[in-house]
């Protein structure tokens, strides 16, 4: 790779050192020659990929220690730590920074909220944060749902424009949820918010699915409903809502370091940046299989390097978000709330986006962008990847429609090893504009907001066994066989997936005797495909 001597690695030598021996034999006895990158590819990875790790850099805290135990916390796994884990962060911010440091014990708390200079540190294997499953202590804060602006639970650890903050050490964010009793007796934990329907188990009432369909209705309506009335969480007159929070969500903020800990049993999403700038996410273990449990899902941010983590996920291991709806694209009121810090525009694109060195153990995709995507999605760069799953639904995946449109362009990826293949209903590469309709988004082709995909470059993409349907399964809007509103104005050939270049890849597996190839600029070089060389084109 070209990102810089510290991470430099062959494809061979990755492969022989991080896979194992089965992916280095399948490497010996591979016939695969070189194809000739494309200039611009060439160009996407000795410049412009360097250029964005060099501005991406781990903010450095000062050298002073607040132990939470001086704060009256107490490691006993059922003492509320909650005001002392928060007092010890405003005395490190109001000193000039520091580390709050959670020593070795299991700290009962409901939401951390961090602050400047801040680098919440759990050193020890055994310092644990354990959070509450009463949503009570989770007071409303401006965020994100899937996309769309509100006021809702608090993330677990939240930060609002805020600079220099950081999650950092050996310990575990234990986020307690589940759907079987736990320690408070709660019977079930956040989870089953979700409801069970698609599941194949029956809905348990109240759930999410009232409250996120009327907000995906008041982020889709021209005009908005403005953010200042969408509140859910808990309101004021003590009305309870169901959305849940994910486990860290800084909002606005910049100089952001998340590194070495382990995120289990989180309610909603692990990871989430929202509008965040210069982002660090490094040998982080994110491991939690409940439904909805994203990895880690950078939204609208800029300059976002994820390396180095483990992700055992119940849902995409890493999904590039850019907002839903109007709310992507025009502002719903967030800038007279003071909310934007000044790097983020409309539409709020998530661009410069750095994902290597990582292992996927479980998850239903492994690098995904989408399907919150009507701000766009700008300048990825995804490398040296083990997607190990079983249980993978999709390695590469882009997934939008018009309900959510926006753009996808400048993707590259390489060196990303499939070994297990995807399921036996998807295919390895996936760009799909129909992407799952809801309450607001039927059908997904009727809607205001065309997607866009262009500049799609994939190489070394390795799958020598396995079971997958499809190699590719690329569906754009075709003007032979896609009605459209005609409210919303006829196809055009615009309205196909633009170029698409894989090169140097082996699928084998495929179970499919033809790939899902619908309106879009494919061009492939020296790729097999169950052993046979395809047609360069």
């Amino acid at each position: 790779m070209n990102l810089g001597s510290k991470f430099t690695l062959s494809r061979r030598a990755f492969l022989q050192t991080s896979l194992g021996a089965g992916a280095a034999a399948f490497l010996a006895r591979s016939p695969l020659g070189h194809a000739a990158p494309s200039s611009e590819e060439t160009f996407a990875w000795q410049v412009t990929a360097p250029l964005i790790r060099s501005r991406i850099q781990a903010p450095v805290f000062p050298q002073r220690d607040f132990d939470i135990t001086s704060f009256g916390a107490i490691g006993d796994g059922v003492t509320d730590c909650t005001a002392a884990i928060n007092g010890a962060i405003r005395a490190c911010n109001a000193a000039g920074g520091g580390r709050v440091v959670v020593p070795s014990g299991s700290f009962f708390t409901g939401a951390i909220t961090l602050l400047s200079n801040v680098n919440l540190y759990l050193p020890n294997l055994d310092s644990i944060l354990l959070f509450s499953t009463d949503p009570r202590k989770y007071p409303n804060v401006l965020t994100r749902w899937e996309g769309n602006d509100l006021f809702n639970y608090s993330p677990l650890v939240y930060a609002f424009r805020q600079t220099n903050i950081g999650v950092t050490g050996r310990g575990t964010l234990d986020g307690q949820a589940g759907t079987f009793p736990n320690a408070q007796g709660n019977p079930s934990a956040w989870w089953w918010w979700k409801g069970s329907a698609p599941f194949g188990g029956p809905n348990i009432f109240p759930n999410q699915i009232a409250d996120s369909t009327q907000l995906k209705r008041q982020g889709a309506v021209p005009g908005h409903v403005p953010v200042s009335q969408r509140v859910y969480g808990i309101e004021p007159n003590g009305t309870q809502h169901y959305l849940r929070p994910p486990l860290i969500g800084p909002y606005g903020c910049e100089n952001v370091l998340i590194e070495g800990v382990t995120i289990t049993r989180s309610p909603f999403w692990q990871m989430h940046p929202l509008f965040c700038r210069n982002v660090t996410i490094r040998n982080v273990t994110a491991s939690s299989l409940g439904t909805n449990n994203d990895g880690c899902d950078p939204e609208s941010c800029t300059d976002v390097a994820i390396e180095f983590c483990n992700f055992n996920t119940g849902d995409d291991c890493i999904a590039i978000k850019a907002g839903r709806g109007y709310d992507g694209m025009v502002d719903s009121g967030l800038q007279a709330l003071g909310a934007l810090p000044p790097w983020v525009s409309y539409p709020t694109t998530c661009q410069n986006i750095i994902v290597a060195q990582c292992i996927m153990q479980s998850g239903h995709g492994g690098v995904t962008l989408g399907s919150e995507m009507s701000g766009g999605v700008n300048n990825v760069f995804a490398e040296n990847l083990k997607m190990l799953s079983n249980t993978l639904d999709i390695a590469l995946r882009f997934k939008t429609n018009t309900w959510r449109g926006g753009f996808m362009t400048n993707y590259f990826a390489r060196n990303i090893y499939v070994p297990n293949g995807v399921s036996a209903s998807n295919g390895v590469i996936t760009i799909d504009y129909f992407y799952s309709a809801d309450a607001t988004d039927r059908p997904q082709d009727a809607g205001p907001f065309r997607p866009f995909t262009d500049k799609i470059y994939i190489s070394n993409l390795i799958v020598p066994g396995g079971s997958s349907r499809y190699a590719f399964n690329l569906r754009g809007f075709s003007p032979a066989n896609t009605p459209i509103d005609p409210a919303h104005g006829s196809l055009t050939i615009d309205d196909a997936i633009g170029l698409v270049r894989v090169s140097d890849s082996t699928i084998n597996g495929v179970t499919s005797p033809v790939d899902v190839v619908q309106a879009v600029d494919l061009h492939l070089s020296n790729v097999t495909r169950n052993g046979v060389l395809l047609p360069d084109q």
